[in-house]
C-alpha cells in the first residue's frame, strides 16, 4: 500500500491516500472507493512525499521524496537519522554561505565584461542558500509529523528515485551524493550564465 503527504501548510503535510490523491483528478460523478487507515508500524506501506523541489510549504508541488513513519523506524533509529540530517544541512548550508561571500568577492574584483558571468554565479548560490533554508525548515515540519524523509533527485526522476529507496526499505541510501549535489549547482550556474550573455547581447 502507497500513502500520500501533501506539503502544503507550513505546520504540518497533509495525509492522503492514494485513491483520494487520484480523486482530485476524476470528473465529479466517479468516485473512488475509500480505503481504510493504515498501520503505521507496518513495514509493507510506502509513505510518498509531495513538496516543491524547492522544499518551501508555499512553492509548487513538482517533488517526490520517500518517507518513513516513527512507528516503521522505531524511535531511536527516527531520532538518529534526523539529527544527522540536520547535522548534515548545518554544514551545507555553512558551506554555501562561504561559496557566497566568495562570489560576491570574484564579482567585486572583476572585470566589467565578466559582471554578468560573475553575478550569475552569485545568485546560484544564493537560491541553494535558501533551498538549504526551506529545507531545514521542511525537515522540521516532517519531524512535527513524524515522518522522516530521504532527499531525492531533482533530476526529472524524482518519483522512480523514491521508488527506488522505498523498495529498498533504506532511508540511509543516499541518492544524492555530494558529487551530484555539486553537478546540479554547476549546471545551474551554466545555465544562468548563458541566459546572463543571450541578454547582453540582446542588449
Amino acid at each position: 500500500d502507497v500513502v500520500l503527504y501533501r506539503d502544503t501548510n507550513q505546520h504540518e503535510p497533509e495525509l492522503l491516500s492514494v485513491n483520494e490523491y487520484l480523486q482530485e483528478f476524476l470528473p465529479a460523478n466517479l468516485r473512488l472507493r475509500e480505503r481504510q487507515p493504515h498501520d503505521r508500524s507496518s513495514e509493507s506501506v510506502w509513505v510518498l512525499v509531495l513538496c516543491s523541489a524547492s522544499y518551501c510549504c508555499r512553492g509548487p508541488l513538482n517533488h517526490w521524496a520517500p518517507g518513513w513513519w516513527r512507528e516503521q523506524l522505531g524511535d531511536d533509529e527516527f531520532l538518529r537519522l534526523h539529527e544527522e540530517a540536520f547535522s548534515s544541512l548545518t554544514e551545507r548550508i555553512t558551506e554555501a554561505r562561504l561559496r557566497c561571500d566568495l562570489a560576491r568577492i570574484d564579482y567585486a574584483d572583476c572585470e566589467e565584461e565578466q559582471r554578468d558571468v560573475a553575478m550569475a554565479t552569485v545568485i546560484t548560490w544564493q537560491e541553494e542558500m535558501q533551498r538549504l533554508d526551506n529545507l531545514r525548515e521542511f525537515r522540521q515540519r516532517m519531524l512535527r509529523a513524524g515522518i522522516f524523509v530521504q532527499e531525492s533527485r531533482a533530476d526529472g526522476s524524482c518519483l522512480l528515485w523514491s521508488l527506488r529507496a522505498l523498495t529498498r526499505n533504506d532511508p540511509q541510501l543516499e541518492d544524492e551524493s555530494e558529487e551530484a549535489r555539486q553537478e546540479q549547482l554547476d549546471l545551474r550556474i551554466a545555465a544562468r550564465r548563458n541566459i546572463s550573455g543571450l541578454q547582453t547581447c540582446e542588449g
